[in-house]
């Protein structure tokens, strides 16, 4: 089984699937690496993370008869917004981009 999702921004859901799993009474078992877990009878789930980084999720499809399991290290990035305000007269503002947390200084 392969579980499909795709990178993306903290806050803001995300759709996660999975083929569908053979047989009845199928259920999904999701695990989020963020604390939350779901079960589903939907081979096709929405998530929100909440904060920025790399989870790795895991579903596994089970019923009475068979199990199986998949899964995918997921990427989420916060996301900034930044106005630059100037006059005319003034020089531009440089700003540094860094991984890690935002600095500020003067």
């Amino acid at each position: 089984m392969q579980l499909f999702t795709t990178t993306g921004k903290s806050n803001v859901p995300v759709e996660m699937s999975v083929p569908n799993h053979p047989g009845s009474d199928v259920i999904y078992s999701w695990d989020f690496d963020d604390g939350q877990r779901e079960d589903s009878t939907s081979s096709v789930i929405s998530h929100t993370f909440t904060s920025p980084g790399v989870y790795v999720v895991n579903v596994t499809a089970h019923n009475d008869i068979s199990k199986d399991s998949a899964q995918v290290s997921c990427q989420f990035q916060r996301v900034i917004s930044i106005t630059i305000k100037s006059t005319v007269h003034s020089l531009p503002e440089l700003i540094l981009f860094e991984k890690g947390p935002v600095k500020q200084g003067t």
